[in-house]
Formats: structure tokens, C-alpha cells, sequence
């Protein structure tokens, strides 16, 4: 019984593990150095005001899960780089649907 705990224990945690480093884990949101935060939902505006101009901007094809699978569509993006709260520079793409509403936040840590 014991060993079955481990082993369950075990599978749990690298599953976990995978998630968590996964670059398709996404939270949809990013901190920034101030503490304030990038999330899913906010208007271009509310982005902008936190996160202040972005170094460039871009259309960027994202997935969508519906119900008979995944469906592809182009988004605007804006990129930034930008500190996080935590482990140093950051390369921030923020995806925007029509309605200017935010609808895609990926990460990728620059050099330390």
C-alpha cells in the first residue's frame, strides 16, 4: 500500500511538473515588476495604461477549442519588453479580439 502512495505521489507531481513548464500552460495574465497585472479581458486601453507602448505590434494566429475541435483565427498583437515580478526580462505578447478585449497573454523570459 505504501509503495502505491509513492507511485501515485509520483504520477501526480510530474504531471504537474509537465504543466507547469509547459509553454501551452497559459494563464492568460502576466505581473509586471510593479505589481500590476496583464489579464484576459482588459480593453487595449486598460493594457496600455499598465504596460505603456509596446515595442511593436502584430497579427498572431491563435487556436480556438469549439466544439468539433480547434479552429484557427488571426488576432492583433502587441509585443512588449518588459520586467516581470519576477525572474527578469520578459517577451510579452498580448493578443486582442475585435472588440479590443484581451484574449491571449504569452510569456518568454529573456537571459537572466
Amino acid at each position: 500500500m505504501e509503495l502505491f502512495k509513492v507511485v501515485v505521489l509520483a504520477a501526480i507531481l510530474s504531471v504537474v511538473t509537465a504543466f507547469s513548464s509547459s509553454s501551452e500552460a497559459s494563464t492568460c495574465s502576466f505581473r509586471l515588476s510593479n505589481g500590476k497585472v496583464i489579464k484576459c479581458g482588459m480593453t487595449m486601453e486598460e493594457v496600455t495604461k499598465r504596460a505603456g507602448n509596446p515595442i511593436s505590434s502584430t497579427y498572431k494566429s491563435i487556436d480556438e477549442n469549439q466544439r468539433r475541435g480547434y479552429t484557427r483565427r488571426s488576432v492583433f498583437a502587441y509585443i512588449y519588453q518588459i520586467r516581470g515580478d519576477i525572474g527578469g526580462e520578459f517577451l510579452v505578447t498580448v493578443g486582442f479580439d475585435n472588440n479590443d478585449r484581451v484574449v491571449l497573454v504569452e510569456t518568454k523570459q529573456l537571459k537572466r
